[in-house]
């Protein structure tokens, strides 16, 4: 499981690149008191989902969001500075992780599932992909999944876990071993 954070401010990422120094917001981008626990040096990634509360509602949206990998410079608890290190989409940074598949049994989700993960699972295995998303404007909680993607492989199935801004977001592969394609 490869852990990512969500950034939902408007400003500051767009027209950006690799070696761009930037200041991102630890109250109202990220959770509250984010870079409370860092230190310069530290390397964060994080998706860039624009204006607050805005969540992607199908799987393609969700693979095209914006994802930056970034070293902390300067560090004042509520705002930092931080050095662009890599700048991809969610999708294409996921193709670059060398996550093994796990059996969907087996895995820990840190946040409980709001949905039938194997049923989801088993839709993208039969159509291709599937993607859920909670629809809410306000979650009910600060640690929640608002959206989940699925995409079959081969092997496994990609797994996409977007969560409220107190949990970490993550990606994952994993198998289903009942599972045999028609």
């Amino acid at each position: 499981m490869v852990l990512f954070d969500l950034y939902a401010r408007a400003d500051g990422l767009s027209r950006r690149a690799p070696g761009d120094i930037v200041e991102l917001d630890g109250i109202d981008g990220f959770f509250d008191q984010y870079f409370a626990g860092l230190k310069t040096g530290d390397s964060i990634q994080f998706v860039h989902l624009g204006f607050p509360f805005q969540r992607p509602t199908d799987l393609h949206a969700l693979l095209k969001l914006p994802f930056f990998r970034a070293e902390v410079v300067e560090n004042h608890y509520d705002w930092a500075r931080a050095r662009l290190i890599q700048i991809s989409t969610l999708g294409d940074w996921s193709l670059l992780q060398n996550e093994p598949p796990s059996p969907v049994s087996e895995v820990r989700f840190p946040v409980q599932m709001p949905t039938d993960v194997t049923a989801l699972i088993r839709q993208a295995q039969t159509s291709g992909s599937a993607c859920w998303h909670s629809g809410a404007q306000y979650w009910r909680s600060l640690s929640e999944v608002t959206a989940i993607g699925a995409l079959a492989g081969v092997d496994s199935t990609g797994l996409w876990v977007l969560t409220t801004y107190a949990a970490r977001s993550y990606y994952t592969r994993v198998t289903l071993d009942d599972f045999r394609p028609v």
